[in-house]
């Protein structure tokens, strides 16, 4: 339940207003009772308490939060449990917006001001995941720009709700706190395998290209349909705004769904994108250039246990791997299904020649005894049919279909051809017979 302006929270903090809610908790302005600082506070929903660690674990683990400090870093200052014992954090109250508005406002960015932003979210996974904090829920909502005299700086959000990658407490042998949004979930996130520092750069591999084409690169019709582009083994597609830039090595190499491929520390992806950036700067960057691939600085022959698989992850993975092979199909072929009649119904192009018999080729023996037909039994489209044009008419009757190759292998359209010729045959035969009887009654 939202709190109301001026209700206390542990006797510490005053809410002045709503600032918003996510999906792990709602932020207020709040006024610190004793020193009247504005602070952020962040009072998680009523949900996360039933499903957190125990108060002590919880207050062990946001202890050693509180020392993690980082100029790109927003520091937890303060923790604690509400009178209902849901938890809450402290922090500074910056002024400014996410990267997720700015991309929403305008669009994609220009290549300096990507490398510039990368560079200060970079260093500051470097320094959490030195510490053993992994972020888990890295995307454009949890980047902060920070309005300051100097222009916009970058503060990392939501440190205070990820859990330690080093099995140094508790809660480490348990589910993280933020279980990660599917748009910028890495594929052993999604499938429930062991989170390490190689989530974070997938999911900001995500987010670099994301600010490059102000788009984001994974999408679908609903979370299940995130989920399997997620947690497959199928490669990502990347829009060509990323593969023109020259991030797109980059970008590629963090977002490689086998972890052997992928960039193992931020340090590597950090040395990568100042090098790119440093070249910009320099006015000499090629897009194409090969000293930019950012493979350079991995030794995929290093024998490093990247994942922990399990049986239930193996099979999830399996599922993911069916579903997106279906999609794939069904995106390749979209016709293959939908242009299929069903199979009490006769096919449609049969009945548009049957109502046209004029349309039917030119048979040799019907021209002379049209014109010999007495008017009253003759069908007068028969009698003022113009001149037949075989090729047109045939092409006509075949437009409303897609051609074989763009609809995939579908029998229906060949079925439907032979029916329809058939029905010339037939007309053309019958048409000839009623001639030759006419031409035989005396008038």
């Amino acid at each position: 339940m939202p709190l109301s302006p001026g209700a206390v929270v542990a006797g510490k903090y005053t809410i002045v207003a709503e600032i918003g809610a996510g999906a792990s908790g709602t932020v207020y302005r709040a006024r610190s009772v004793s020193s009247r600082d504005v602070f952020a506070l962040k009072v998680m929903h009523a949900d996360f308490a039933q499903r957190a660690t125990d108060p002590e674990s919880f207050a062990r683990e946001a202890s050693t939060l509180m020392s993690l400090e980082h100029p790109h870093i927003v520091r937890l200052l303060d923790y604690g449990h509400t009178a209902l014992g849901v938890p809450f954090l402290a922090f500074n109250l910056l002024e400014g917006r996410t990267l997720e508005k700015r991309l929403r406002d305008e669009g994609a960015l220009d290549w300096g001001e990507v490398g510039w932003l990368s560079l200060q979210v970079l260093k500051a996974l470097e320094r959490a995941h030195g510490r053993g904090f992994v972020h888990r829920d890295i995307k454009p909502g949890n980047i902060f720009l920070q309005r300051t005299a100097a222009g916009e700086v970058v503060r990392v959000l939501d440190f205070g709700l990820a859990k330690l990658a080093a099995g140094a407490t508790p809660a480490a042998g348990h589910s993280g706190l933020v279980e990660g949004t599917p748009r910028y979930m890495a594929p052993e996130q999604a499938r429930g395998e062991e989170v390490g520092a190689c989530a974070d750069i997938y999911a900001f591999g995500l987010v670099l290209g994301e600010m490059l084409c102000g788009t984001p690169l994974v999408s679908g019709a609903s979370d299940m349909e995130i989920f399997v582009a997620q947690g497959s083994d199928e490669p990502l597609t990347l829009p060509e705004q990323v593969l023109s830039s020259p991030y797109a090595g980059v970008v590629l190499r963090a977002v490689a769904k086998p972890l052997e491929q992928r960039y193992r520390l931020a340090s590597q992806m950090l040395a990568d994108v100042q090098a790119v950036h440093d070249r910009l700067d320099e006015g000499e960057v090629d897009p194409d250039d090969p000293e930019l691939d950012a493979t350079q600085l991995l030794d995929l022959n290093s024998p490093l246990r990247l994942s922990l698989q399990s049986p239930t992850s193996q099979k999830l993975r399996d599922a993911f791997n069916v579903l997106a092979k279906k999609s794939a199909t069904e995106k390749a072929f979209p016709g293959a299904q939908s242009e299929r009649p069903p199979v009490s119904q006769p096919p449609p192009a049969a009945a548009p020649l049957a109502a046209q018999p004029v349309a039917v080729p030119e048979p040799p023996p019907v021209p002379p005894v049209a014109v010999q037909t007495p008017p009253p039994p003759v069908p007068p489209q028969a009698a003022a049919a113009p001149p037949p044009a075989p090729t047109p008419t045939l092409e006509a009757a075949r437009a409303p279909a897609a051609p074989p190759a763009e609809r995939g292998a579908s029998p229906v359209p060949s079925r439907a051809l032979k029916v329809a010729v058939g029905t010339v045959i037939v007309l053309t035969l019958l048409t000839g017979a009623l001639g030759i009887y006419l031409a035989t009654v005396p008038p």
